[in-house]
């Protein structure tokens, strides 16, 4: 019972819903409430629905949408540190007892080296013999000029091409090496795309692999750069211009 103004007695209205902001007593209500307890029934109905108004409108806390950028923003790093990183890779034009390219890949902190006697080619179609040389150091990779003679490897080097490349297997680039199949992309001055390399004949001395180019936008049927674009992509002199 609620003491309406006057000392008039009267019964509060039962709330059996959750009211909201445009919430009225029903029709039912107002007709057995007289006229003298409607202020009796307004601050009640206020007081009740003052402790669900809180509930029903709580809206998130200012800093919510903050929080949840940081979120996505930590996602997006996260994925981005899980790209594979580019290596680097060279060819060197090596005009020693006879004209070769060296291919070197940087992997495990050296650089893993092939010896192509007809050079890289840009058509799918070619498979060229690459022999497996010694590893050389990263600083060797900028190398270019002319070894004295009575030295190993005398003749004329210049950086014929060079770039990064990038692992295309699912698994690493060193497993890839020991298992003797490798699929990696370039992104050379002269090369660009993917290519295969496949290990014919294992040997402790002289490994000797196929280097294949993939049939994709980089490649480029029946070219040979190594003829078509002699020059070296540091200085721009050839092997002549060295000697």
């Amino acid at each position: 019972m609620i003491l309406a103004p006057g000392g008039t007695k009267c019964r509060a209205p039962r709330v059996t819903e959750r009211p909201g902001r445009d919430w009225r007593p029903p029709p039912s209500v107002r007709e057995w409430i007289p006229l003298q307890t409607v202020p009796c029934a307004y601050a009640f109905t206020c007081r009740y629905v003052g402790y669900l108004w809180p509930m029903a409108d709580q809206e998130a806390p200012p800093d919510a949408d903050v929080k949840a950028g940081a979120s996505s923003s930590k996602q997006h790093e996260a994925a981005k540190r899980k790209r594979p990183d580019r290596s680097r890779f060279v060819i060197q034009k090596h005009d020693a007892t006879s004209l070769h390219y060296d291919f070197r890949l940087e992997i495990g902190g050296v650089l893993v080296s092939w010896s192509i006697p007809k050079g890289p080619s840009l058509d799918p179609g070619d498979k060229r013999l690459a022999i497996r040389t010694e590893d050389h150091s990263p600083e060797y990779a900028d190398f270019e000029g002319r070894i004295p003679e009575g030295e190993y490897g005398a003749g004329s080097v210049l950086v014929w091409d060079s770039g990064t490349f990038t692992n295309l297997s699912a698994t690493s680039i060193e497993q890839g090496l020991t298992d003797g199949r490798m699929s990696i992309w370039l992104e050379g001055h002269k090369l660009h795309g993917a290519f295969a390399m496949v290990r014919t004949r294992p040997s402790t001395t002289q490994e000797q692999w196929l280097l294949i180019k993939k049939d994709d936008e980089g490649a480029y049927h029946e070219h040979h750069p190594g003829a078509t674009l002699p020059e070296s992509v540091l200085s721009g002199r050839t092997s002549e211009e060295l000697s």
